[in-house]
């Protein structure tokens, strides 16, 4: 396995700042990205890196040439916010044509994307799922053709057994699953039961920890803010455990979204490397 980070960690510095959220000293375009990860103290620690795509300029040269400059595995990711709701067929292939060629030549081997997000949870997931199955029968193809799997990510839009579902209807090998296992907490489903439902399925997986916060409903899937990786409510080393039972030497890639207020002062940057830490003392623990 390899440990690593998921840039939409860095969601406030891209400019995308949740209500309630303080503003950062300053905004990043991608060359200061980079340039932070360069600069790590605990750089050794990242052994891959996640780039979500909708936090990339248009100019295909600048991603390429600013990408070069990482000696670290990538992967990109497709689909925030909203995945396919709210885009068109051409749109989404146009843009899957252009992804799955920056995945092939910076040598990436996984395209993330997702179905929709958590805004549309409360809405029929029928309608979803079918127009899932539509875009994937256009997009499954092109993936293949550029040598690049697509993996699903369970957004907070659907549950394990329709993520599942969706990936058995095609039963192809460039489509599989990537796990969140914060947002698997969030529609009470268990990501230990993933990795068995999925098992060499399993093409990436996000490493999020996450507590529930006070002043939301019982039933609220928003209720949980990140917390640091081994201090929330995930069982980190029994999914490390299972991972290895699947024999799984993917990327491990910590993520934060909404950070839970008892751990905002803390930051993302420190929250990330006592992640990056604690995930590499599990993975140390049976090597």
């Amino acid at each position: 396995m390899k440990i690593g980070i998921d840039n939409y960690s860095y969601h406030r510095y891209f400019n995308e700042i949740y209500p309630g959220q303080s503003v950062p000293d300053g905004i990043w375009g991608l060359s200061d990205f980079v340039d932070h990860i360069l600069n790590l103290p605990d750089i050794e620690l990242v052994e891959g890196l996640s780039i979500e795509t909708c936090f990339l300029p248009d100019d295909d040269k600048t991603i390429l040439s600013q990408l070069s400059r990482l000696s670290i595995p990538l992967v990109f990711q497709w689909g925030h916010p909203d995945g396919f709701m709210g885009k068109t067929l051409k749109d989404v292939l146009e843009e899957m044509k252009r992804f799955l060629e920056l995945n092939q030549r910076l040598g990436c081997e996984v395209l993330r994307i997702v179905v929709s997000s958590i805004s549309y949870f409360e809405q029929p997931h029928g309608p979803q799922i079918s127009r899932a199955l539509d875009f994937l029968e256009k997009i499954l193809p092109l993936a293949e053709s550029h040598a690049v799997k697509i993996g699903l990510e369970n957004h907070a839009d659907l549950y394990l057994s329709e993520i599942s579902s969706i990936i058995k209807e095609f039963d192809s090998p460039f489509l599989g699953a990537v796990l969140d296992t914060g947002n698997f907490v969030r529609l009470k489903n268990n990501p230990r039961k993933a990795i068995s439902v999925f098992g060499e399925k399993v093409y990436l997986v996000h490493a999020k920890d996450v507590s529930i916060m006070p002043g939301y409903s019982p039933d609220d899937p928003q209720k949980y803010g990140c917390v640091p990786a081994g201090q929330g409510d995930i069982d980190f080393p029994g999914i490390f455990e299972d991972l290895r039972s699947i024999s799984y030497d993917g990327m491990v890639l910590l993520e934060i979204s909404r950070m839970h207020p008892d751990f905002e002062w803390m930051g993302e940057i420190k929250m990330l490397s006592r992640g990056l830490r604690y995930l590499h003392s599990l993975r140390a623990e049976k090597d």
